[in-house]
């Protein structure tokens, strides 16, 4: 036997009671075949061979890919003040989103 069984369906009522959502009948049948369909999926990847494989959260190996952390000189000011409409002492200038009355 296998050391668990799997969910065979998924009760879209029950699910909806619990979200406290209202679903129309239409709503219910489809909502209900596309769960269906992902249970169904979910026992064919059960079937596939794992024996030997260990339990990993990750698809491949992990490594840090940091870089160094140097400093460098910059010209984002420059390329900043160029695309704003309104620059003053190195400080976007903006209009005033709220009344000041």
């Amino acid at each position: 036997m296998r050391e668990r069984e799997l969910v065979r369906k998924i009760d879209v009522d029950y699910v909806s009671e619990l979200a406290r959502v209202e679903l129309t009948a239409d709503e219910r049948r489809r909502f209900q075949a596309q769960l269906d369909q992902i249970v169904g999926y979910m026992q064919v990847l059960e079937e596939a061979p794992t024996q030997g494989v260990e339990p990993s959260p990750y698809p491949g190996t992990m490594h840090n890919v940091w870089r160094s952390d140097t400093a460098q000189p910059s010209r984002m000011r420059a390329e900043a003040a160029a695309n704003a409409p309104r620059w003053r002492n190195s400080l976007f200038v903006v209009p005033p989103i709220m009344d000041q009355t």
